[in-house]
């Protein structure tokens, strides 16, 4: 039996041929079609579909690609990944990045925060607090932290205990002035 590789050969095929060319470019198998038209119709459309295959598995320039059966495109594939397959390992996306920006140690962490460690130990208890004059962030009038930078700064320069400002926005405010001294727009009183 033979496999029928052009749509031209369709016609002049035996039945058990064009099942043999249906199963092979398919991967089915199936023993017999309902009739001979709805045969010829759907190996057309196998041959169609395995020709689709075998452009996209690469074929030379200029060049049609011609049918191919299910194993020799398994086979095509198989031999295309191992052609491109790395010599060494593959690596992770982040180390691939670091080695891309010239970072010879891609393993190595970086330190995530700038701000001071306490090793477990608590803060200092805040007194009072006083504006900079600076800061790293722009604040927003209406939000918690920039009633409070407008409350410390309405004290033109004096210090501004931390009671005063937890009786007028509450105990949140605490979190709010900590933030408000990590980006620089507020320090402890001395």
């Amino acid at each position: 039996m033979t496999i029928i590789r052009t749509q031209s050969q369709i016609a002049d095929a035996s039945t058990a041929d064009l099942i043999e060319t249906y199963n092979a470019l398919t991967g089915k198998s199936i023993s017999r079609f309902s009739s001979r038209g709805a045969g010829e119709s759907q190996v057309a459309n196998a041959i169609m579909a395995a020709q689709d295959h075998a452009g996209h598995l690469g074929v030379p320039k200029g060049a049609a690609p011609v049918a191919i059966t299910v194993a020799e495109a398994t086979a095509k594939a198989a031999e295309a990944n191992e052609a491109l397959a790395p010599a060494v390992p593959p690596q992770s996306l982040r180390a691939k990045l670091a080695l891309a920006a010239g970072d010879a140690s891609p393993h190595t962490p970086k330190p995530k925060s700038d701000r001071p460690k306490t090793n477990g130990a608590a803060r200092t208890k805040l007194e009072a607090v006083v504006p900079t004059g600076g800061g790293k962030f722009r604040l927003q009038a209406g939000s918690l932290r920039g009633q409070i930078m407008a409350f410390v700064e309405s004290s033109e320069g004096k210090p501004v205990q931390m009671e005063a400002i937890v009786a007028k926005f509450e105990e949140r405010a605490r979190g709010a002035v900590r933030l408000l001294m990590d980006r620089g727009h507020l320090e402890a009183a001395q």
